[in-house]
């Protein structure tokens, strides 16, 4: 979630954070199995950072304006503060 606050596009499976954090090209990518992740990476994520500069940029500022804004230490204390000691 750290890299989300600095712009960094996030590739995973679909679990923990990343299921909230999710928004397909936008923030970044999602896969299920290495076939998948190789073919995102092979067709997608690197023609992009490498031949669309303005494509890559426009990722990490979503990634910020979503992702960065959003996932927060103090956004996590108080939702834990509310679910799990105020019962």
């Amino acid at each position: 979630m750290k890299c989300a606050a600095n712009g960094i596009p996030h590739i995973s499976i679909l679990d923990g954070w990343w299921q909230e954090g999710y928004v397909e090209g936008k923030t970044g990518w999602a896969f299920d199995t290495a076939d998948e992740l190789y073919g995102l990476l092979e067709k997608t994520i690197i023609p992009c950072f490498y031949n669309n500069r303005d494509a890559w940029e426009e990722i990490m500022q979503r990634t910020i304006m979503i992702n960065g804004s959003f996932f927060t230490a103090k956004r996590m204390l108080d939702e834990y503060r509310k679910s799990a000691y105020m019962i």
